[in-house]
């Protein structure tokens, strides 16, 4: 089983970039990480430690988005990167 460290507010997992979530293999190095981030932003209930289970089973919000060359609009998952939005000029320009 592994831990992801998530922000309360977003609901995101860290990561050194946003697509690249970090994975700890155990829930001690996911509070140690969770403890330091915590004390860094002055806020003690800012992130928390989730395991990767319960991460992947919550529900994804769903944001209505227009397609850059149809200019249709769709429904996107909100934590889709950039570049793979067609809503985007970086999907188009690959």
């Amino acid at each position: 089983m592994s831990f992801y460290v998530v922000n309360t507010g977003t609901g995101r997992a860290w990561g050194k970039a946003y697509w690249l979530k970090q994975e700890y293999p155990t829930e001690r190095g996911a509070k140690i990480a969770c403890t330091k981030m915590n004390k860094a932003d002055g806020n003690t209930s800012q992130w928390k430690v989730m395991p990767r289970s319960e991460y992947d089973a919550r529900p994804v919000k769903m944001v209505e988005r227009t397609n850059m060359m149809s200019g249709l609009k769709y429904m996107e998952a909100e934590d889709t990167p950039n570049f793979c939005s067609p809503a985007s000029e970086a999907y188009w320009s690959m």
